[in-house]
This record gives structure tokens, sequence and C-alpha cells, in this order.
């Protein structure tokens, strides 16, 4: 986004036969935007819960056998 200076990291980690995944984000919004940190970081967290989420549902379905 123009209006944001964003830097991400994505960890994973081994556990057993499954792997962890954690991310953390450091946003700077600039600008007008900056007056709305707070909104824009409670809507980022639910976007980003909700991509991870779904990756996450996609990713097992595909591991499950067929029946």
């Amino acid at each position: 986004m123009s209006a944001m200076d964003i830097n991400g990291t994505l960890l994973f980690e081994s556990q057993g036969q499954s792997t962890k995944m954690k991310w953390l984000w450091d946003i700077e919004p600039r600008g007008f935007i900056k007056l709305l940190g707070p909104i824009v970081r409670r809507m980022g967290e639910r976007q980003e819960l909700a991509n991870w989420t779904g990756l996450k549902k996609v990713m097992e379905a595909q591991s499950q056998p067929s029946r």
C-alpha cells in the first residue's frame, strides 16, 4: 500500500508431523492513514487471521486421504 510501509516475516517451526507457522508484521502508516492507525490495525489483524486460517483449511483438506 502506498500509504504504509509494511515489513513482514513468516516463521515456520517443525512440531512432529506438523508445522507451526507464525507471522509478524511491522506496519507504519503515513499521512492521513496514520490517524486511523488503531482501526487499520484491527482490520489488518482480522484479515490476516482469515487469510492464514483459510490457507490452513485448504492445506489440511488436501492432505487428508480420499474416502
